[in-house]
């Protein structure tokens, strides 16, 4: 029953790819634009980042005595503005629905691929930095 699971999550990747390509095809031939870039994963990433910081950071301060709520009010602020503004540059380059509508979708194939960008750097980071097993001599 795993090998189905793990068959079934390659399936669906799969088509998510094959989907993705060809919305990236239909809107580079049709609007010279493409909607999945490297780019506007970096920038949705940050824009993610920045939303769940400012919701911790949000929390722990309503939790806390005398905190300052605004620095996280302020983070989940720029975040959401960060991601209407790359809605409204997506419906600029485009029409108004077909770059809602497949905003909303790079917004929310965004999110895991946020999640494994993250992961990737950090991984990459402790790989570069060529760490090194402490050996106690005791």
């Amino acid at each position: 029953m795993t090998v189905l699971y793990i068959l079934g999550a390659l399936l669906v990747i799969f088509i998510i790819f094959v989907i993705v390509g060809m919305i990236n095809d239909f809107s580079e031939s049709r609007y010279n634009y493409e909607f999945f870039t490297w780019g506007n994963l970096f920038f949705t990433t940050v824009a993610y980042l920045s939303i769940y910081f400012g919701r911790k950071w949000y929390l722990a301060d309503l939790i806390a005595k005398n905190g300052d709520t605004l620095n996280g009010v302020v983070l989940i602020a720029i975040g959401g503005l960060m991601l209407l503004g790359l809605l409204i540059t997506h419906m600029k380059n485009t029409n108004i629905i077909f770059g809602f509508v497949v905003g909303f979708i790079q917004f929310a194939l965004y999110i895991p691929a946020s999640v494994m960008s993250v992961l990737m750097f950090i991984m990459a980071a402790a790989w570069l930095s060529e760490t090194k097993p402490v050996v106690n001599l005791n």
